[in-house]
């Protein structure tokens, strides 16, 4: 794949996933290559790629005989999810409390430029600044998955106070109050989901 065959797949991921987020497609909507590509204004293997990197992290489910569909999530995947992410998020938290007072000064700015778009930007965003590849990929994959739900709830529990605190521990250096802030934001947002009546 050449450089102008990934940024054309890169921008039909992100409009489909946009659409996803901004409740256009609804879970369990079926994802049609042609009538994406024709809205998207460009051919049919880009958007099959795009699916396809979708499936990965499993914001669609790819099936043989019906194409792809937006996935849906169950509250017992929302609490897995969330119980993942609460875990991995306050370890990166903890450990960016550690690195110098500029380094942490540089990551705590970059959550705050995170942190005015949708709550999983944020997320993303924290699990950027993990040491571990491997772990910045699991971060970026399990928000993106819970992506779709967090965007019909997005309020305060996923933005605002509960970022500042977050970021205001990292700057500090206090790993104890990094952790415990992470955690308690994800609880919030758990909860916040587990009080909406449909997933």
């Amino acid at each position: 794949m050449n450089e102008s065959d990934t940024l054309l797949t890169q921008r039909a991921r992100d409009a489909i996933l946009a659409s996803i987020l901004d409740g256009a497609l609804q879970a369990g909507d079926r994802l049609v290559v042609t009538s994406l590509a024709d809205e998207l204004g460009m051919s049919r293997t880009p958007v099959r790629d795009a699916l396809k990197r979708l499936a990965v992290t499993r914001v669609v489910q790819s099936n043989d005989s019906s194409g792809f569909r937006v996935s849906t999530l169950t509250l017992r995947d929302v609490r897995n999810l969330v119980e993942l992410l609460r875990l991995l998020e306050s370890h990166v938290a903890h450990e960016i409390t550690h690195r110098s007072a500029g380094d942490r000064a540089a990551v705590a700015m970059a959550l705050e430029l995170a942190g005015s778009a949708a709550g999983h930007h944020f997320h993303i965003a924290l699990g950027q600044h993990a040491e571990n590849t491997y772990l910045r990929e699991v971060i970026e994959i399990l928000n993106e998955r819970l992506a779709p739900v967090r965007a019909r709830i997005a309020g305060p529990c996923d933005q605002g106070d509960d970022h500042a605190a977050i970021v205001d521990a990292v700057r500090a250096g206090d790993g104890a109050t990094a952790r415990v802030a992470v955690a308690d934001h994800l609880d919030a947002l758990r909860d916040a989901i587990y009080g909406e009546v449909t997933i």
